[in-house]
């Protein structure tokens, strides 16, 4: 179980940042006022470093817990 393996696809934090910028300007947002309820993290790499290097406010996250086939959802 888990998330896309990203070292596999060569998925960094810096990349997946750039291309959320992207999208930003193409949608004519300026990141630090936007608010992100984010998946995954904030105790996987990816997404702990997302949530350090993004200026946008981070209101929420949302992360799995799987123990023995067991899910439990973390808001």
């Amino acid at each position: 179980m888990g998330g896309i393996p990203h070292d596999v696809f060569g998925m960094t934090t810096k990349s997946i940042h750039q291309y959320v910028l992207g999208i930003y300007r193409k949608l004519n947002l300026d990141e630090s006022q936007v608010t992100k309820f984010q998946t995954g993290g904030p105790d996987g790499d990816l997404g702990s470093n997302e949530i350090k290097i993004s200026k946008d406010k981070t209101i929420g996250i949302l992360f799995t817990i799987c123990f023995m086939n067991l899910f439990l959802i973390v808001f």
